[in-house]
């Protein structure tokens, strides 16, 4: 049975409603973004950084110092089931160019204190792809 989603959690669901992400004209959304520094994470360089939402809320995205692709992020969510935030780490790897975007193709999500991990891995991307107009109508009766 569907349940109202409580206050604390809406933020974040707002926040990736936001399909170009906050790193894509942040002044225009109301979005700071900080660099923190440059550091090492894994086998390489990464740039922090630090992203204040309109909101107060904050998230940390790391890029990668060559690249400058998105390799992880760290942001903080509402748990109903614990009754408080935790934070939720993911990283983006296996990136391969498609239409001449780069897209990672595994991404994994890890947050400890909620007893959460998952691995998404994808075969293909397909972008750009033709949709019947029928998608976009509502269900009949």
């Amino acid at each position: 049975m569907p349940t109202p989603m409580v206050d604390q959690d809406a933020p974040r669901f707002r926040h990736l409603a936001d399909p170009q992400g906050p790193l894509f004209q942040p002044h225009a959304k109301g979005n700071n973004v900080e660099v923190v520094g440059k550091m090492p994470w894994q086998d390489k360089q990464v740039y922090k950084l630090k992203v204040t939402f309109h909101d107060g809320a904050e998230d940390f995205v790391y890029l990668d110092a060559q690249s400058f692709l998105p390799v992880r992020k760290v942001n903080t969510m509402y748990v109903v089931r614990r009754k408080k935030s935790i934070d939720l780490e993911q990283t983006y790897e296996d990136y391969r160019a498609v239409n001449g975007v780069q897209w990672p193709f595994t991404e994994k999500a890890n947050a400890p204190e909620a007893d959460f991990s998952q691995t998404i891995t994808w075969k293909t991307i397909e972008v750009n792809q033709p949709l019947d107009d029928a998608a976009f109508t509502g269900p009949q009766g």
